[in-house]
């Protein structure tokens, strides 16, 4: 862990981290109280919305070797975090102004799971990039431990924060 935080290319990854965790953990946390308290709707459009999600998330996974190619890891990844961020921010805006429709939800959990995977994606080629053979699984495993740490975190606030002010107020927070 000392090595990772010693490194300024693992403590942006760690920041990174945290993004994806707090807009993963609004979408894992709060999207069936989302679909079946506030849009009435039941478990099938609960799996639609975590589908989207999903969808984002293979979309950028199918893009991402073409992007790769031509961009480096670190703009695509700070890329990728602005849209999970701006999507949830989008989301949280939207849901201040007027009901979320399964659309627009649909909508945005998938531009966020597009933005996570992007953002988490080339996360192995920054972590191989930054240590000697020798330290990379010292370095993969710190990883993990931080990484963790942040949807340690990310999991209660989002849970207690939509529970307490809405899910409006949770997703401008986490994002």
């Amino acid at each position: 862990i000392q090595l990772y935080l010693k490194t300024p290319r693992l403590r942006g990854l760690l920041a990174l981290c945290w993004a994806s965790s707090a807009t993963g953990a609004m979408v894992f946390v709060n999207t069936v109280q989302l679909v079946k308290s506030d849009l009435m709707l039941g478990d099938s459009a609960v799996a639609l919305v975590l589908g989207s999600f999903g969808a984002g998330s293979m979309l950028a996974a199918l893009a991402l070797p073409r992007i790769l190619r031509s961009s480096e890891d670190r703009s695509v990844m700070f890329a990728g975090a602005g849209i999970s961020v701006l999507a949830l921010l989008g989301f949280g805006l939207t849901a201040l102004l007027q009901p979320p429709s399964f659309v627009s939800v649909t909508a945005f959990w998938c531009a966020i799971g597009f933005g996570f995977s992007a953002t988490l994606t080339p996360s192995g080629r920054v972590l191989s990039r930054s240590a000697h053979s020798a330290d990379r699984p010292a370095l993969f495993a710190a990883h993990f431990t931080l990484s963790h740490a942040c949807w340690l975190i990310a999991y209660p606030v989002a849970g207690f924060t939509g529970s307490l002010f809405g899910l409006a107020a949770a997703a401008i927070i986490l994002s």
